[in-house]
Formats: C-alpha cells, sequence, structure tokens
C-alpha cells in the first residue's frame, strides 16, 4: 500500500474501506509514495475529491512523492487543486457567515434609526 497516514511518529497504512474523514483524526500528513497499480491512490483521490464537492471541513497536508512516473506526477497535481478547492470552499464558507453577520448588524441599525427598536421595546 502506498498511500499512508502519519500521526504523531507512526504511520497507519490508508484504508479504504472507511471514510477520509474519519482517518483524519490526528493527522499531520497524508502521504502517497506513488505506485502505479496500487488502487488506493484512486480511492483516496476519489475521496479527497469529494470532500471537496460537498464542503467538508478538512485540513490536509498530502506529500506525493511521484517516483518519476508521469501518471504520479498527474496524481499529485489533481490532489493539490482538490486540496486548493477544500480551501476555497473554507474561504467562501467564512466570507457567506461575516455576510449573514454584518446584514444582521445593518438590519438592526435601520430599525434603531427608523424607530421599530423602540416600537418593540414598548409592546
Amino acid at each position: 500500500m502506498c498511500v499512508k497516514i502519519v500521526q504523531a511518529h507512526c504511520e497507519i497504512p490508508y484504508d479504504t474501506s472507511r471514510p477520509l474523514e474519519d482517518q483524519l483524526q490526528g493527522c499531520e500528513q497524508i502521504v502517497v509514495n506513488y505506485e502505479p497499480f496500487d488502487e488506493s491512490v484512486d480511492h483516496l483521490l476519489a475521496e479527497v475529491q469529494r470532500i471537496a464537492k460537498t464542503g467538508i471541513d478538512a485540513n490536509l497536508n498530502i506529500k506525493v512523492i511521484h517516483n518519476d512516473h508521469i501518471f504520479g506526477f498527474k496524481v499529485k497535481q489533481q490532489l493539490d487543486r482538490a486540496r486548493n478547492d477544500i480551501t476555497l470552499n473554507e474561504i467562501i464558507k467564512l466570507m457567506v457567515l461575516s455576510h449573514c453577520s454584518i446584514d444582521r448588524k445593518l438590519e438592526d441599525l435601520a430599525d434603531t434609526f427608523n424607530g421599530k427598536h423602540n416600537e418593540q421595546q414598548k409592546a
């Protein structure tokens, strides 16, 4: 198996039968030592892309050793793209939450200036 999950000075083989996010507890890094016929690499790639599409917050540190294989280099690029998508999703989430908070505060200010805030306190 060429995919390992590094946790506090030990390497645990990646379990393709379990979701990736379940295996990330205490994970410092995911190391992919590319081997052409290892199906765990394809499974890991699919899991990282699924995490990016569903918007799950995952701080992934992935190191790919492509071993001078062209497909290993392609896997590295695909994993980097998926990891960037996860980061972009988190940035968008933070922006939406901050805009929502600002909208609420502006609404409170508008209510205060329009007198609705005083009417609600009297009732």
